[in-house]
């Protein structure tokens, strides 16, 4: 893209886009801003950068699936800040932070805007905030348990499940979400050795952790109306040393699968079986990364 690389702040981290692609913010660590970009819709170029300040070692971005509101997530002061996006310029405004548990992780979002969830690795717990629909601002809900070292949380399409990956215990706990944000755990599935991001499909019919320590990925099916994981036939999959990252493609080719293998410095591309042995994963190829 024409002008890049573009400024950031001092060692950006984490970078996010809006549902509608206009904006993008990068959450810089080590100056404690959150910088804000125009996307140009033809170029993809960004615009000049403005900063936003953010608490002590902001590391992770979250916008709500609305395009109204940016949560970021402050690993030194172990809080969540809050602000309105500007729907012209993009700029940010800044709400009232509220405290989290200890090395909280990225913030996760309802599609309605209704919840947000966090998972503090250390805690071993998963926070929830309700959110005002005005303003963004979140109100603490009650607190649950997970499994050890909860590192990653996603959640179902349509907002009635969320996951997480237990980085120390091996496991992905299930919840329910209720009709006011309350979880209830349900059964608790294990994986390869240190999962350390749990991902589901467009549909939700599937999800898959990427397996730090194991080197290969679990994917298992979701059972409709429970949420309830069950392991697919022939899970885990291998992939490259160190699996980090996963991302899931859905196009009228099919259902793809693509991991990041930080070791091994490549990309692991797979085709996602909907048919004959649902989840199952088919390896494609493997690309270096430039």
């Amino acid at each position: 893209v024409g002008g890049s690389p573009f400024d950031t702040g001092s060692n950006p981290y984490a970078v996010v886009v809006d549902p509608l692609g206009k904006f993008a913010y990068v959450a810089n660590v080590n100056d404690n801003t959150v910088t804000a970009y125009q996307i140009d819709e033809t170029t993809g170029a960004l615009g000049s950068p403005a900063a936003a300040d953010t608490q002590s070692k902001p590391y992770a971005v979250t916008i709500d699936p609305g395009g109204r509101f940016v949560y970021v997530t402050n690993l030194g002061s172990q809080t969540l800040s809050v602000y309105t996006i500007d729907p012209v310029s993009g700029a940010l405004t800044p709400g009232t932070a509220v405290s989290t548990g200890v090395r909280p992780g990225p913030a996760v979002i309802d599609p309605a805007t209704r919840y947000a969830y966090m998972a503090s690795a250390f805690s071993g717990s998963i926070a929830g905030y309700a959110i005002d629909a005005a303003s963004g601002a979140l109100t603490s809900l009650t607190s649950v348990s997970t499994g050890t070292d909860p590192v990653s949380l996603i959640m179902d399409p349509i907002g009635q499940f969320l996951y997480s990956a237990n980085l120390g215990g091996n496991s992905v706990s299930v919840f329910t979400i209720g009709a006011t944000g309350a979880l209830t755990k349900g059964t608790t599935v294990s994986t390869g050795n240190k999962p350390v991001t749990i991902i589901t499909d467009p549909d939700g019919l599937f999800a898959y952790t990427a397996n730090l320590d194991a080197n290969n990925i679990s994917a298992f099916t979701i059972t409709a109306g429970t949420g309830a994981l069950t392991a697919v036939t022939g899970s885990p999959f291998a992939a490259g040393a160190k699996p980090y990252t996963l991302a899931i493609a859905k196009n009228t080719d099919g259902l793809f699968a693509y991991a990041l293998n930080a070791s091994s410095a490549n990309l692991s591309a797979y085709a996602i079986d909907t048919v004959t042995t649902p989840g199952a994963l088919t390896l494609k190829g493997t690309y270096p990364l430039p």
